[in-house]
């Protein structure tokens, strides 16, 4: 080999200082992510919430006197507020009263489970399925004890909770009542040449993840309050709590209703057997009404993601962030499907067509 045809690739100095400063930078912030997660998922959780309920407040600032958004938001918030005193004056003493109730029946359901005169216990004696129902009950036991705690930690759970609902509110209505200013300051300081274009963009996100938040509240309120009614008339000592635990679960695309039914089921089955079949079928049905008239209906567009997509992101999500990474996957995975399709569809390059000829 020629020694001139060799090619000698000179960094400059300046060149590796700012790719060092750039690597150090970057692992400042993503210390620091780390250091100040719990206050990054409350100012995230924020912006969530307000996306779910801007479009309430957008609806009635169009009926307030001067179009005033404060009184919009004012009123927004008040009747969410309302409703969240109102349930939980209704519903914890009960919860709270119903839980009890559950606690004290577990150990009485795992020993029905072990006696061989029960017809559960006779299947877990045919299948050999001592060992797991041992596990089990002690795992339960172990939870209810770890669970109970001291009061010390109880009460510090109860405040740090308290803390972090009040941060997330205020912060949303912070963000509701700002957004707008901001979002106008950011959109004048914006280049002419794509202003339209990332307008139209951000417009396009905004629509999929705001009409997803609220759809997937409502429907889950729906489904908690319909399973509520249903185990009351079954006849279910602690439908409260179970119902509860429909409506958080139901938060979670896809899986989320079908765990919640399979574990009223087995709760329901340990108390009643014809309760358990009539919950069964209910929840069979209220699906059906829900994936097939409830979501298109209050979702009002899809994300038009596939099943491989949603899977993925869902566990993803999940990991990072447990039940809210859950929440937030599907509508942060249909924000990047509408942010690679713009891009793709402004900056792909169109190869020329080449002609044929053939030669004389």
């Amino acid at each position: 080999m020629n020694p001139k045809d060799i090619t000698t690739i000179r960094i400059e100095n300046r060149t590796i200082f700012k790719v060092l400063v750039g690597i150090t930078a970057f692992v400042a912030l993503l210390n620091l992510a780390v250091l100040l997660r719990a206050q990054l998922t409350w100012i995230v959780a924020a912006f969530f919430l307000t996306l779910a309920l801007n479009p309430a407040v957008e609806l009635l600032q169009k009926y307030m006197p001067r179009h005033s958004r404060g009184l919009s938001l004012a009123a927004v918030m008040s009747g969410l507020l309302a409703v969240v005193v109102f349930l939980a004056v209704t519903f914890i003493p009960v919860l709270i009263e119903q839980s009890a109730i559950l606690i004290e029946t577990l150990p009485g359901t795992v020993q029905s489970v072990q006696d061989n005169n029960s017809a559960v216990g006779r299947l877990v004696d045919k299948y050999n399925l001592e060992g797991v129902v041992q596990n089990a009950a002690d795992d339960i036991a172990k939870w209810l004890v770890n669970s109970a705690g001291s009061a010390v930690s109880i009460a510090q759970g109860v405040f740090n909770g308290f803390a972090a609902a009040a941060t997330i509110f205020v912060t949303a209505i912070f963000m509701l009542l700002e957004g707008p200013r901001w979002n106008e300051r950011i959109w004048r300081y914006h280049p002419d040449k794509t202003r339209q274009r990332n307008l139209q963009l951000a417009s396009e996100m905004y629509q999929v993840v705001s009409s997803y938040f609220t759809g997937v509240l409502t429907i889950a309120a729906i489904a908690a309050a319909c399973s509520i009614i249903a185990m009351t008339l079954v006849g279910l000592p602690y439908a409260v709590p179970l119902g509860i635990l429909v409506g958080i679960l139901g938060l979670i695309p896809y899986v989320g209703a079908t765990i919640a039914a399979v574990i009223v089921v087995i709760v329901a089955f340990f108390t009643s057997t014809s309760a358990a079949i009539i919950l069964a079928i209910y929840f069979f049905i209220y699906q059906q009404v829900e994936n097939n008239i409830l979501q298109p209906i209050i979702q009002g567009r899809t994300t038009s993601l596939s099943p491989l997509i949603v899977t993925i992101a869902i566990l993803l999500g999940a990991s990072a962030a447990g039940l809210f990474g859950a929440l937030i996957a599907i509508p942060v995975a249909a924000s990047l499907k509408v942010l690679a399709v713009h891009w793709f569809k402004h900056h792909r390059v169109e190869e020329p067509v080449k002609v044929a000829s053939k030669k004389a």
